[in-house]
Protein backbone atom coordinates (compact mmCIF):
# COMPACT_ATOMS: atom_id res chain seq x y z
CA UNK A 1 0.00 0.00 0.00
CA UNK A 2 1.41 3.41 -0.91
CA UNK A 3 2.28 5.78 1.92
CA UNK A 4 -0.26 8.39 0.76
CA UNK A 5 -3.08 5.83 0.84
CA UNK A 6 -2.01 4.57 4.29
CA UNK A 7 -1.89 8.14 5.58
CA UNK A 8 -5.38 8.92 4.24
CA UNK A 9 -6.93 5.74 5.65
CA UNK A 10 -5.28 6.47 8.99
CA UNK A 11 -6.76 9.99 9.07
CA UNK A 12 -10.20 8.65 8.24
CA UNK A 13 -9.98 6.35 11.24
CA UNK A 14 -8.85 9.19 13.51
CA UNK A 15 -11.69 11.39 12.23
CA UNK A 16 -14.24 8.65 12.93
CA UNK A 17 -12.85 8.22 16.45
CA UNK A 18 -13.00 11.99 17.03
CA UNK A 19 -16.59 12.13 15.77
CA UNK A 20 -17.55 9.22 18.00
CA UNK A 21 -15.88 10.85 21.00
CA UNK A 22 -17.68 14.14 20.25
CA UNK A 23 -20.97 12.29 19.87
CA UNK A 24 -20.44 10.40 23.12
CA UNK A 25 -19.53 13.65 24.84
CA UNK A 26 -22.68 15.30 23.47
CA UNK A 27 -24.87 12.43 24.69
CA UNK A 28 -23.24 12.65 28.13
CA UNK A 29 -23.59 16.44 28.29
CA UNK A 30 -27.18 16.41 27.04
CA UNK A 31 -28.08 13.65 29.53
CA UNK A 32 -26.64 15.73 32.37
CA UNK A 33 -28.50 18.78 31.13
CA UNK A 34 -31.80 16.83 30.91
CA UNK A 35 -31.32 15.68 34.49
CA UNK A 36 -30.51 19.16 35.80
CA UNK A 37 -33.19 21.26 34.10
CA UNK A 38 -36.85 21.60 35.00
CA UNK A 39 -37.96 21.30 31.40
CA UNK A 40 -37.15 20.86 27.73
CA UNK A 41 -39.32 21.96 24.82
CA UNK A 42 -38.72 20.36 21.43
CA UNK A 43 -39.32 22.69 18.48
CA UNK A 44 -39.06 22.66 14.72
CA UNK A 45 -37.34 25.72 13.32
CA UNK A 46 -37.64 25.05 9.57
CA UNK A 47 -37.77 28.41 7.76
CA UNK A 48 -36.78 30.49 10.79
CA UNK A 49 -34.23 33.11 9.74
CA UNK A 50 -30.88 33.47 11.47
CA UNK A 51 -31.78 36.87 12.95
CA UNK A 52 -35.06 35.42 14.30
CA UNK A 53 -33.17 32.56 15.93
CA UNK A 54 -30.73 35.06 17.46
CA UNK A 55 -33.66 37.12 18.74
CA UNK A 56 -35.19 33.99 20.29
CA UNK A 57 -31.87 32.98 21.86
CA UNK A 58 -31.45 36.43 23.40
CA UNK A 59 -35.03 36.45 24.72
CA UNK A 60 -34.64 33.00 26.28
CA UNK A 61 -31.14 33.78 27.55
CA UNK A 62 -32.54 36.66 29.60
CA UNK A 63 -34.89 34.10 31.22
CA UNK A 64 -32.06 31.64 32.08
CA UNK A 65 -33.04 29.32 29.25
CA UNK A 66 -31.31 28.19 26.10
CA UNK A 67 -32.39 27.61 22.48
CA UNK A 68 -30.12 25.12 20.79
CA UNK A 69 -30.14 23.30 17.46
CA UNK A 70 -29.56 19.65 18.10
CA UNK A 71 -28.67 16.48 16.19
CA UNK A 72 -31.78 14.31 16.08
CA UNK A 73 -29.97 10.98 16.28
CA UNK A 74 -27.95 12.01 19.33
CA UNK A 75 -30.93 13.58 21.08
CA UNK A 76 -32.97 10.48 20.38
CA UNK A 77 -30.21 8.26 21.82
CA UNK A 78 -30.03 10.49 24.90
CA UNK A 79 -33.78 10.33 25.45
CA UNK A 80 -33.84 6.58 24.95
CA UNK A 81 -31.01 6.19 27.48
CA UNK A 82 -33.03 8.26 29.97
CA UNK A 83 -36.15 6.16 29.37
CA UNK A 84 -37.99 8.94 27.54
CA UNK A 85 -38.99 7.00 24.45
CA UNK A 86 -42.15 9.12 24.04
CA UNK A 87 -39.93 12.16 23.68
CA UNK A 88 -37.30 10.56 21.46
CA UNK A 89 -39.74 9.90 18.61
CA UNK A 90 -40.23 13.68 18.13
CA UNK A 91 -36.63 14.24 17.05
CA UNK A 92 -37.08 14.41 13.28
CA UNK A 93 -36.51 17.22 10.81
CA UNK A 94 -34.80 20.48 11.76
CA UNK A 95 -35.05 20.29 15.53
CA UNK A 96 -34.02 22.67 18.28
CA UNK A 97 -34.59 22.35 22.00
CA UNK A 98 -35.33 24.96 24.61
CA UNK A 99 -33.85 23.99 27.96
CA UNK A 100 -35.50 25.55 30.98
CA UNK A 101 -33.11 25.88 33.92
CA UNK A 102 -34.34 24.67 37.28
CA UNK A 103 -34.12 28.22 38.64
CA UNK A 104 -36.61 29.46 36.02
CA UNK A 105 -40.39 29.33 35.96
CA UNK A 106 -41.36 26.92 33.16
CA UNK A 107 -44.79 28.53 32.79
CA UNK A 108 -43.43 31.95 31.91
CA UNK A 109 -40.92 30.49 29.46
CA UNK A 110 -43.60 28.37 27.79
CA UNK A 111 -45.73 31.51 27.42
CA UNK A 112 -42.82 33.35 25.79
CA UNK A 113 -42.14 30.50 23.35
CA UNK A 114 -45.82 30.12 22.43
CA UNK A 115 -46.05 33.90 21.95
CA UNK A 116 -42.94 33.87 19.79
CA UNK A 117 -44.28 30.98 17.72
CA UNK A 118 -47.52 32.91 17.11
CA UNK A 119 -45.51 35.86 15.81
CA UNK A 120 -43.12 33.63 13.83
CA UNK A 121 -45.09 30.84 12.18
CA UNK A 122 -41.94 28.93 11.22
CA UNK A 123 -41.25 28.04 14.85
CA UNK A 124 -43.42 25.06 15.71
CA UNK A 125 -43.74 23.42 19.10
CA UNK A 126 -43.49 19.61 18.88
CA UNK A 127 -43.58 18.44 22.49
CA UNK A 128 -41.95 18.98 25.85
CA UNK A 129 -40.64 17.41 29.00
CA UNK A 130 -41.45 19.46 32.09
CA UNK A 131 -41.02 18.32 35.70
CA UNK A 132 -40.61 14.68 34.68
CA UNK A 133 -43.61 14.47 32.34
CA UNK A 134 -43.64 14.25 28.57
CA UNK A 135 -46.16 16.78 27.25
CA UNK A 136 -47.64 16.99 23.79
CA UNK A 137 -48.10 20.24 21.89
CA UNK A 138 -51.67 20.74 23.18
CA UNK A 139 -50.55 20.23 26.79
CA UNK A 140 -47.86 22.86 26.35
CA UNK A 141 -50.40 25.30 24.95
CA UNK A 142 -52.60 24.67 28.00
CA UNK A 143 -49.68 25.58 30.26
CA UNK A 144 -49.27 28.82 28.30
CA UNK A 145 -52.95 29.64 28.92
CA UNK A 146 -52.57 29.33 32.69
CA UNK A 147 -52.27 32.49 34.76
CA UNK A 148 -48.83 33.39 36.07
CA UNK A 149 -47.46 31.77 39.20
CA UNK A 150 -48.01 34.95 41.23
CA UNK A 151 -51.67 35.17 40.19
CA UNK A 152 -52.24 31.49 40.99
CA UNK A 153 -50.66 31.95 44.42
CA UNK A 154 -52.85 34.99 45.09
CA UNK A 155 -55.97 33.10 43.99
CA UNK A 156 -55.09 30.16 46.24
CA UNK A 157 -54.43 32.50 49.15
CA UNK A 158 -57.85 34.09 48.66
CA UNK A 159 -59.47 30.66 48.53
CA UNK A 160 -57.77 29.74 51.79
CA UNK A 161 -58.71 33.07 53.37
CA UNK A 162 -62.42 33.06 52.42
CA UNK A 163 -63.57 30.32 54.84
CA UNK A 164 -61.85 32.15 57.70
CA UNK A 165 -63.55 35.43 56.74
CA UNK A 166 -66.93 33.70 56.58
CA UNK A 167 -66.33 32.06 59.95
CA UNK A 168 -65.42 35.42 61.49
CA UNK A 169 -68.56 36.99 60.03
CA UNK A 170 -70.70 34.17 61.41
CA UNK A 171 -69.12 34.47 64.84
CA UNK A 172 -69.43 38.25 64.87
CA UNK A 173 -72.99 38.31 63.58
CA UNK A 174 -74.76 37.20 66.80
CA UNK A 175 -72.59 39.52 68.88
CA UNK A 176 -73.33 42.42 66.53
CA UNK A 177 -77.08 41.67 66.59
CA UNK A 178 -77.00 41.47 70.38
CA UNK A 179 -75.16 44.81 70.60
CA UNK A 180 -77.70 46.47 68.25
CA UNK A 181 -80.59 44.98 70.26
CA UNK A 182 -79.14 46.20 73.56
CA UNK A 183 -78.54 49.66 72.10
CA UNK A 184 -82.14 49.91 70.88
CA UNK A 185 -83.44 48.72 74.23
CA UNK A 186 -81.30 51.34 75.98
CA UNK A 187 -82.65 54.03 73.62
CA UNK A 188 -86.20 52.91 74.31
CA UNK A 189 -85.58 52.95 78.06
CA UNK A 190 -84.25 56.52 77.85
CA UNK A 191 -87.30 57.67 75.89
CA UNK A 192 -89.71 56.20 78.43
Amino acid sequence: MPVKQMFQSGLAGVTNIMVNIKNQQFVTDFSNKMNSVSGVIVTEYRGLKANEMTELRLMLGSLNSEFRVIKNSLASITCSNLGLTDLSKHFAGPTAVVTINSSSNPGSIVKKIIGYSKDHENLKIKCGYIYGRVLLKDDIKKIADLPSREILLAQNLMMLKMPLVRLMNCLQSPATKLAVLLKRKAELDIKQ
